[in-house]
């Protein structure tokens, strides 16, 4: 019986006339990764199915994706399949539309695998000094998961428009959060290694995770490029950033007191999310409302794309 195998699923070119949407399959045989000569002979026959909302219904559709061949995925051979979406439906947190790539990896007339897998259509960018998502500016509140007792259920996150900011959140809560509707901004460790490559190909398959912020004082390479399609990439640099620190980062966090340093990510000219700690919070509208005191306390002095705590 073939097994099921993790797909990559992304979009290039996605507007409300249509969405260029790509999945890739780093596919095993007997047990260990297929090398380039085997893929060659492997195809990708899958389609799209969707689109599927917790909040609302609407027609769905079957879109086939046409088999490209083999490719490159990082550091794994890997097989592609792509095609056009007409009309997509956003993911957004009121309506989190969901689609999903079904199919089956074969070699020859044998099947060695099948994938199904859901992603969302979530245009995101950091524009100039902002974070645009879905066509708008989007200024993000950020509550840390771990300050909030007892911890809110995502109901409230999403009630409350709170972004949840938490390290290397599992398969169950990215699921939920996709979902619902809740926005996250991931951690990742190791970030420099092949576990934190790994950790952002299956965090990036969720429209839920906005933002994946590497714990490195580094420079990221650029293979998180392609690890981490469809999201932001956001670090923390110490000041002044190392050089090359700008080369695969979207969005920098900094604290308040760096305000007006000299040399700093201010003077980056991309979006900025400020952070301000606090030990802990009853509520997570407790929480929140720190977000909305730090915007005003940092009124007229920067400009900020987002506030963390």
């Amino acid at each position: 019986m073939p097994t099921t195998v993790s797909a990559t699923v992304f979009y290039h070119d996605a507007g409300e006339a249509s969405a260029r949407v790509y999945a890739v399959v780093a596919p095993q045989i007997d047990g260990r990764a297929a090398t380039a000569a085997e893929l060659a002979d492997c195809r990708l026959e899958c389609r799209i199915e969707g689109p599927t909302c917790r909040y609302s219904t609407t027609l769905t559709a079957r879109v086939p994706l046409r088999h490209r061949g083999p490719t490159s995925w990082g550091d794994l051979p890997a097989i592609a399949a792509e095609g056009v979406l007409p009309d997509p439906c956003a993911w957004t947190s009121e309506l989190p539309f969901l689609y999903r790539v079904v199919g089956t990896v074969r070699i020859g007339e044998q099947a060695i695998g099948e994938i199904n897998q859901t992603f969302g259509i979530r245009p995101l960018a950091a524009v100039k000094r902002r974070i645009v998502l879905n066509g708008k500016t989007w200024v993000p509140r950020i509550v840390n998961r771990a300050i909030v007792h007892p911890p809110a259920a995502l109901s409230e996150w999403r009630e409350t428009a709170t972004t949840l900011s938490v390290v290397e959140p599992d398969e169950a809560l990215c699921r939920e959060a996709d979902e619902i509707g809740v926005s996250i901004v991931a951690g990742v460790r190791h970030g420099r290694g092949r576990d934190g490559v790994a950790t952002l190909r299956r965090l990036s398959r969720h429209p839920s995770v906005v933002l994946t912020m590497v714990e490195s004082v580094e420079p990221l390479p650029q293979g998180f490029r392609t690890a981490a399609r469809n999201t932001l990439r956001c670090s923390w640099q110490p000041l002044p950033p190392p050089i090359g620190a700008f080369d695969a980062t979207d969005v920098f966090v900094a604290t308040g007191h760096e305000v007006g340093l000299p040399g700093n990510v201010w003077e980056s000219g991309r979006p900025v999310i400020v952070f301000s700690p606090i030990q802990e919070a009853r509520t997570l509208e407790q929480a929140r409302a720190r977000c909305d005191e730090f915007q005003a306390q940092l009124a007229g002095k920067c400009d900020p794309a987002g506030y963390l705590v």
